[in-house]
């Protein structure tokens, strides 16, 4: 067991992903396209390496957690549940994206036509959806999620 997965670590991996996808929008003001794409590929490569430890802690742990959030309407709640079967596909999710991540850094500086910023915040949102759809517990969260 790595460590004991609690709230905070699924917080903490869906905000490298929020993070840096904010950060690389907000590039996309200034004339700093290479720092967007480091931001935003940075993100992505420390949001999957946290995915794959904070997976295999859930996995070789056996713990399930839970999550959930009121709203005002009922069918608005967010609410997240990991067990084995969702830290599998995040373990998958992680060493995907984590390869893609790093490969896809030195590819995209072949393109002059993409803006990185604009990219990289499409690219790291994408990465922590797929997170989200295999997490959720909620019926109307998961749409939202896929969507």
């Amino acid at each position: 067991m790595l460590f004991v997965p609690t709230a905070m670590h699924v917080y903490l991996l869906l905000g490298f992903f929020g993070v840096g996808a904010l950060i690389s929008l907000v590039t996309v003001l200034g004339t700093v396209q290479r720092v967007a794409r480091m931001i935003s590929y940075g993100a992505a490569v420390l949001g999957s390496a946290y995915g794959t430890v904070l997976s295999l802690s859930i996995l070789t742990s056996g713990t399930v957690l839970t999550l959930a959030h009121a709203s005002p309407f009922t069918a608005l709640t967010y609410s997240i549940r990991i067990d084995a079967l969702a830290a599998f596909f995040m373990l998958i999710i992680s060493l995907g994206s984590l390869a893609a991540s790093v490969y896809g850094y030195g590819y995209s500086g072949r393109d002059s036509h993409i803006r990185p910023g604009v990219f990289g915040f499409f690219y790291t949102l994408f990465i922590g959806c797929l997170y989200l759809v295999v997490m959720a517990n909620n019926a109307l969260f998961f749409l939202i999620a896929w969507e």
